[in-house]
């Protein structure tokens, strides 16, 4: 009988947090349908967003957009459209795109070559290889690497993760919270993930995580960052505004909570404007490894943290997280053992068995209100991105069977309770194959594996006899003047030195002797442009 006890007691909390979890995506569907009202009522409109705040005399603001992009990380199903998208914006002011990998190795450097081919002459696409990190993580090292590479014309930076797909006025409804609130430190976005056609239940998973945070970004001014769409003023960055490019760049893991916690520490506000959701199609062969990963990493950016406020709000996430994922399957669990103790307890009175009852009916009335609830939402927010962007076939969520959904959030349910004890008991962890140690909340160590051969090894061709070699090489270097004449994108390569533990980095001219062992110039690949500036280095035409 104490048992049965035991179990009622631990059967009422699960549903009523997944009540609160199915009101949460209601309320973010309803909100979502009320701005696809408004965004078609805008687009019929046809007028930019910014451009009905400024006269005809005022000029638009110069952005840079720096994209941190490695391969191996890529989740999305066709990344060169996401990043084609990120490329082609419909913003009518100045712009530059900029592409930042870690090595002239990264298998996305060929798809930035690609785009260069593909858009020349039509839009300005810069490659920067940032080189290694040392005392933060490598994408924040990246992102620096691009905003020192921007002219010094630009305004704004926009920092974008390969996994999104912009609209065609994203900058526009981006920018619009910056230049009419000064007090704004940076401007964000999230994404919607839904996965292809024929997807396992893992990919499935991943896109219930996003779509469980992506109901805190229902204001305009919401108390959540997302580094994947990040508009921030270049010249915050420059005078380390509330801090943020020091604690960035000093041992920082995760860019978007440390500006988060920079902005509120300093008194500034974060905008979340709601037409910045940003549809991404998940690839559909996701392992269980993958998604375990994914979840790893995702949460353990709770374990990193800039000052001991922050900390503390990063304990009471995690706290949330382990509830309200944990108790639904604690409470089915607890509806089991209950029922097998009172069919086994012949003198279990009419009272109890009633209660049993009452609470396993709520129980399964609530798994089917959360499903329903995260299925309209879904479906709303797809709309909403349909409407954002007309010209492109809506992302199918007819496959997002009710019953594919409703594993998910079990299998969700039981990583992620794990997932937050795992992050807390280690020290480390393992992000597109570099392991960060982190102690008192900042990066302390990377590890780097050793790779027997790099990718520009593999990629050589068979040696030529020597005379078609010289022909080759003659060749390559009429292309690649040719190419230069023409408004060439370049490829630039950055040797920063930390002096004395200070954020600035100095950029040191390099001789050919020192190119020729430095691991980021690659000479079997890209032919050296003799110009002013020894660090601007030309792609060959022929690779």
């Amino acid at each position: 009988m104490q048992a049965v006890v035991v179990g009622l007691f631990f059967m009422a909390p699960g549903p009523l947090v997944m009540l609160v979890a199915s009101c949460r995506w209601l309320l973010a569907a309803r909100i979502r349908n009320v701005t696809r009202r408004q965004a078609a009522e805008e687009t019929a409109r046809d007028r930019p967003l910014l451009q009905e705040q400024l006269t005809p005399a005022t000029p638009l603001p110069s952005i840079a957009i720096i994209m941190p992009v490695k391969w191996v990380a890529m989740r999305t199903a066709d990344p060169l459209a996401n990043l084609r998208s990120q490329v082609l914006t419909g913003y009518t002011g100045p712009h530059e795109s900029i592409f930042v990998v870690e090595s002239a190795d990264d298998g996305a450097v060929e798809a930035v070559k690609m785009l260069q081919a593909e858009l020349a002459g039509s839009v300005v696409i810069r490659l920067v290889v940032a080189g290694l990190a040392t005392t933060c993580s490598q994408k924040i090292h990246n992102m620096m690497a691009g905003v020192d590479a921007c002219g010094a014309h630009v305004q704004y930076v926009l920092f974008l993760d390969a996994n999104v797909r912009m609209h065609r006025n994203s900058v526009q409804v981006l920018l619009n919270p910056l230049e009419s609130d000064s007090n704004a430190l940076l401007s964000t976005g999230y994404t919607i993930d839904v996965p292809a056609p024929g997807a396992s239940i893992w990919p499935w998973m991943m896109c219930l995580f996003r779509h469980f945070n992506l109901t805190a970004f229902v204001t305009k001014n919401s108390a959540f960052v997302w580094g994947g769409v990040m508009l921030m003023r270049k010249a915050d960055i420059d005078a380390n505004v509330c801090q943020v490019k020091s604690r960035w760049l000093q041992g920082g893991y995760t860019e978007d909570l440390l500006a988060l916690g920079c902005a509120t520490e300093g008194g500034m506000a974060t905008a979340s404007p709601l037409q910045a959701l940003f549809p991404n199609e998940l690839r559909c062969d996701i392992t269980f490894e993958q998604a375990w990963s994914f979840l790893r990493r995702q949460i353990y950016v709770l374990s990193t943290y800039g000052s001991r406020r922050i900390c503390a709000y990063h304990v009471f996430l995690q706290t949330v997280l382990v509830l309200g994922y944990g108790l639904p399957i604690l409470s089915s669990l607890a509806a089991l053992l209950t029922w097998t103790c009172v069919l086994l307890t012949p003198a279990a009175s009419w009272q109890i068995i009633c209660t049993t009852a009452t609470l396993s009916c709520f129980q399964m009335v609530m798994w089917l209100l959360l499903v329903v609830a995260l299925k309209l939402h879904m479906q709303a927010s797809v709309k909403l991105t349909a409407v954002l962007s007309p010209e492109r076939p809506t992302i199918c969520t007819a496959h997002g069977r009710y019953s594919t959904l409703f594993v998910s959030f079990i299998c969700a349910a039981t990583l992620i309770p794990i997932a937050v004890i795992a992050s807390l008991c280690s020290r480390s962890i393992t992000w597109a194959g570099v392991t960060y140690h982190v102690r008192f909340g900042k990066v302390t160590s990377i590890i780097r594996p050793e790779q027997p051969a790099s990718l520009q090894e593999q990629r050589q061709l068979p040696p030529l006899p020597q005379q078609q070699q010289q022909q080759q090489q003659q060749q390559q270097q009429q292309q690649s003047c040719h190419h230069a004449m023409f408004h060439a994108p370049t490829m630039q390569v950055y040797p920063y030195a930390l002096r004395n533990n200070s954020v600035s980095r100095t950029a040191k001219p390099m001789h050919d002797a020192q190119l020729d062992q430095h691991p980021m110039a690659m000479r079997k690949f890209c032919s050296l442009q003799p110009a002013a500036n020894p660090l601007t280095i030309t792609p060959s035409i022929a690779d």
